[in-house]
């Protein structure tokens, strides 16, 4: 905070001597206002002028996407659909391009963020600003590189950021961390008496928002979208379809409307009110915020310093809200904009600094750990999404939905994932086949036919739930998709033990004969009719309990009570990655994302690519498969007693061929363990001889670690401990 003080002190003396005696001297009166391109706030209600002056172009009757906002996302937006071959684009913009906040914003680039995934984004931002744009359409974006400074005022600051620096050398970014003195040296108008060191990025610069919209508008427009300015959207039409679906029809405005299928919302602050024209609600708030206005100060023009004190946020860049709705307003703002129109990010990763209640924390997992290894320990994973999949078309959508053969006999439970067109996984799962019956139950739902109950990750149930109604109405499969997530806990008893402690609680024959691995029974444990399915998570024999909402404390009691005498311990989420990084098993969003394959993931077995089942995303494993795979998940362990979370650069013979994707410490085998997917520096497939043949070593914070890379499990690699063999 003092770095920003200070450069708000310097920015308000600055100002002062810029504007000179008179506009001080008006101090007392009305002030002396900045002439800048835009005078009308958020607060201020619509005008009559942009109305009255009306559209700059007349309206079509038909678009294939409206666009609402030209801003920078906007007009980014407009170009990317342009280049990907949409036709019939069309942005409408209240009043000129770029006057809501786009025109203030400082235009600063930077290459590095505690993402791959948003370094990504913002590596194509920078390719299209800083030359695309000027190649399609001979204008100039004002992109000027004159490198950045992430300044540290401690040392925690600079840990993350020499995380940065080893991320950043995996994609080529180059950075350097700098003492005060070169900070000094580089940047002589800086005061770095209370600084610990800085990073520096050559390669980022700024542009200027202006005219990087105008270039956007303009290479869109060579390509057929429609930019209409002083053209405010007062309402969006939507209608329900015969299945229930609410789509977009029509945007309505003061000067006629537009039927499209599509619209994407780039509205910037004013987001949450276009939303509500659809009856969608968008989770921003648009905040008070200051900036200083000043003459040119010499010296500092066109320089960039910044000290990146950015609130931290959940929000993704764009959701989809409802069919044919999209958002793109909230983080990353100008400099993502261009990454962001070009993919979806996914869920940004936060370095959290090492302290002692953290220590003392490490010591609690350990605990955990070894007592599940050695005893057993409970899970509350009540959190968990829990979905039926019923109806005349429900074995159809399960044999397009997942990836793995489902259709086992009733009793059955498999692993499997859900893939996009590209063959990227967008969920991974339990899928337990149920038997049909006629009469509901707090444990499943009446159907005829087949039915399947769906167990997905808690933090990704809504992401789960939309890919499978979008892909349910795409295909026009007759079944239902029914959330019992909220009727529903999941207790969850995994160790050497566990076997002792439920057969003292169910009612049912727990034997490897009786009750395999990977299938389910009703059961009841106290009394009360439970669903128990033999699975793991963390590589033990274990069971898991889907238990009615009313039934769970009794029954967590129980197993407590009955646990007692066995060793058996409470165990939280922190356990659960350790165990599960230690058995090599995957975690979606970390080691699984949309743009990773189960065949890259090491997951072949989910995929039924023996059977000729068409499969959403088979055709691009196949392709993938007959290509070879350009890349693959490795596991690696680390001796030293580090610690990693991720991000960390993977050397093999003394090229970096990756990153960390996922790290934590295996308090069984006494390793650091992570995950990390590798490409081949040639751009050739990445074969196992390859994996093989390499020295391997991981960078953290600039100091590198000897590794060793492992094609199997580095925890019990021949799965006997799931079986019940000790």
């Amino acid at each position: 905070m003092a770095s920003l003080s200070r450069a708000l002190r310097v920015a308000t003396t600055c100002s002062r001597r810029a504007l000179g005696p008179r506009a001080l001297a008006s101090r007392a009166g009305p002030t002396t206002e900045k002439s800048v391109p835009y005078q009308r706030t958020l607060k201020e209600a619509q005008g009559p002028t942009a109305v009255a002056q009306g559209p700059s172009r007349p309206l079509p009757s038909t678009a294939n996407v409206v666009v609402i906002g030209g801003g920078s996302l906007g007009c980014q937006t407009l170009y990317h659909l342009a280049k990907l071959g949409v036709s019939g684009a069309v942005l409408l913009e209240r009043e000129r391009l770029t006057s809501g906040t786009t025109w203030h914003t400082a235009g600063l680039l930077w290459q590095l963020r505690p993402s791959d995934v948003e370094v990504e984004l913002l590596a194509h931002t920078r390719r299209v600003v800083s030359r695309d744009l000027e190649e399609e359409t001979g204008l100039h974006t004002g992109w000027i590189q004159n490198g950045g400074l992430f300044v540290a005022s401690n040392r925690q600051r600079l840990d993350e950021y020499k995380r940065l620096m080893s991320l950043g050398k995996a994609y080529g970014v180059e950075s350097h961390v700098l003492s005060p003195a070169e900070t000094k040296a580089l940047y002589p108008l800086m005061n770095v008496d209370d600084l610990y060191g800085t990073l520096y990025v050559p390669q980022d610069g700024t542009m200027d928002p202006a005219g990087t919209c105008t270039a956007l508008s303009r290479a869109a427009a060579a390509q057929g979208a429609q930019v209409i300015e002083n053209c405010p959207v007062s309402g969006i039409r939507v209608r329900t379809d015969d299945f229930g679906v609410r789509r977009v029809a029509a945007v309505e405005t003061a000067h006629g409307s537009i039927q499209t299928p599509c619209v994407v919302n780039c509205a910037g602050v004013w987001a949450s009110a276009v939303g509500r024209m659809a009856g969608v609600k968008v989770p921003l708030v648009a905040m008070h915020h200051a900036y200083v206005v000043t003459e040119r100060i010499e010296g500092i023009q066109r320089s960039v310093t910044e000290n990146f004190l950015r609130a931290p946020s959940n929000d993704p860049s764009l959701q989809t809200f409802l069919f044919q709705f999209y958002r793109g307003a909230g983080q990353l703002g100008h400099s993502g904009g261009g990454g962001i129109c070009q993919v979806i990010p996914f869920e940004e990763a936060h370095l959290r600094a090492l302290t002692a209640s953290l220590l003392r924390g490490t010591l609690q997992i350990k605990k955990e750990c070894l007592a599940c290894r050695g005893a057993a320990a409970v899970f509350n994973m009540s959190y968990f999404g829990k979905f039926y999949l019923v109806g005349l078309d429900a074995r159809k959508a399960a044999d397009w939905l997942f990836s793995a053969d489902v259709n086992r006999p009733p009793g059955s439970t498999v692993y499997t994932c859900m893939l996009n067109h590209r063959g990227g996984t967008e969920s991974d799962l339990t899928v337990s086949r149920l038997a049909p019956s006629s009469q509901a139950s707090a444990l499943a739902p009446a159907f005829e036919g087949d039915g399947y109950y769906l167990a997905v990750g808690g933090a990704v149930a809504q992401h789960n739930w939309a890919h499978i109604r979008t892909v349910l109405q795409d295909q026009r499969f007759r079944c239902q998709l029914i959330d019992g997530s909220e009727d529903l806990g999941l207790i969850s008893i995994q160790g050497p033990a566990s076997r002792a402690i439920l057969q003292e609680v169910l009612d049912a024959d727990l034997s490897n004969e009786a009750f395999p691995f990977s299938t389910h029974k009703l059961v009841r444990a106290a009394g009360h009719l439970v669903r128990a399915m033999r699975l793991s998570f963390v590589g033990e024999l274990g069971w898991e309990l889907h238990v009615p909402r009313p039934a769970c404390v009794p029954v967590y009691q129980a197993v407590m009570t009955t646990g007692a005498k066995h060793g058996l311990v409470n165990a939280g989420y922190r356990a659960i990655d350790s165990l599960s990084i230690e058995k090599g098993y995957r975690h979606w969003h970390a080691d699984l994302r949309p743009d990773d394959s189960p065949l890259e993931a090491g997951l072949a077995f989910t995929c039924k690519l023996k059977s000729a089942v068409p499969f959403l995303g088979r055709a691009a494993l196949e392709q993938q498969r007959a290509e070879g795979l350009r890349r693959r998940l490795l596991c690696l362990t680390v001796d030293e007693k580090v610690p990693m979370f991720g991000l960390e650069a993977i050397w093999r013979n003394g090229q970096v061929v990756g990153h960390i994707r996922r790290a934590d410490f295996g308090f069984a085998i006494d390793k650091t363990i992570a995950y990390g997917y590798i490409r081949d520096p040639s751009g050739g497939p990445v074969s196992l001889d390859f994996v093989k043949s390499g020295e391997y070593a991981v960078e953290r914070m600039g100091a590198t670690c000897p590794a060793r890379a492992h094609l199997k499990s580095p925890f019990d690699p021949d799965n006997k401990r799931v079986k019940g063999i000790y």
